[in-house]
């Protein structure tokens, strides 16, 4: 799915977090996952996913491929 469309930023928001923020640190703590952990983020997009992870000190790495996401991040 192409989340750059208007139709996606209009029901995903612009960060593209189905559930916003609180949706996405509630599954961060469902993964359990240990203080320092890697993660690897794919369609990271700008890296807002990114920046929570390493708030709660893991070590986040994302991959994206669009030149505008990686402008963005």
């Amino acid at each position: 799915m192409d989340y750059t469309t208007r139709a996606a930023r209009f029901l995903l928001g612009v960060t593209a977090h189905p559930g916003g923020v609180e949706q996405t640190e509630h599954l961060f703590d469902l993964m359990r996952l240990e203080p320092g952990s890697t993660v690897l983020d794919v369609a990271c997009g700008a890296g807002k996913t990114l920046q929570l992870l390493r708030s709660r000190g893991h070590r986040a790495v994302g991959v994206v491929l669009t030149p505008t996401d990686v402008v963005a991040a």
